[in-house]
């Protein structure tokens, strides 16, 4: 004995409700389940850091919080291709005082002239020339 199986078992389901909702910069309208173009999500991730207005920086829940309580983007839409293009190009940087805590998740707006630097890197050191020695040794030299 053999069961019918349904042809498109998607068919059963209730459509979703396609709801055109607008981008951060005001233009084009996109549907919520389509992949926003990772230069508007830049525009918009900066859009939630001004509403925001968090000094010790605001969490990626936060901005993504903000962004679908506007119906700017879908909850279930990933961040991190936008959050990633604006650090590259310097519309967002991490606070100071969350990276020497560790705490890489926060981000605020960069601002046009920064005051203090801050890198991850450390500082380059001199070359040293491999076989010899940079210092004096406790060893004394019998001649």
């Amino acid at each position: 004995m053999s069961f019918p199986s349904p042809k498109k078992p998607d068919s059963y389901f209730p459509p979703i409700a396609s709801v055109k909702i607008r981008n951060a910069a005001g233009g084009d309208t996109f549907d919520p389940g389509e992949e926003v173009p990772v230069s508007e999500m830049v525009n918009m991730i900066v859009e939630a850091l001004e509403e925001l207005d968090n000094e010790e920086g605001s969490t990626v829940s936060e901005i993504k919080r903000f962004l679908t309580s506007k119906k700017l983007m879908n909850q279930n839409a990933d961040l991190r291709p936008g959050i990633i293009l604006a650090l590259k190009t310097n519309k967002i940087k991490r606070p100071l005082s969350a990276v020497k805590a560790g705490v890489y998740g926060k981000y605020v707006l960069e601002e046009a002239e920064s005051d203090t630097e801050f890198s991850l890197r450390s500082p380059k050191k001199g070359k040293m020339n491999k076989g010899s020695r940079s210092g004096k040794t406790n060893r004394t030299r019998k001649t």
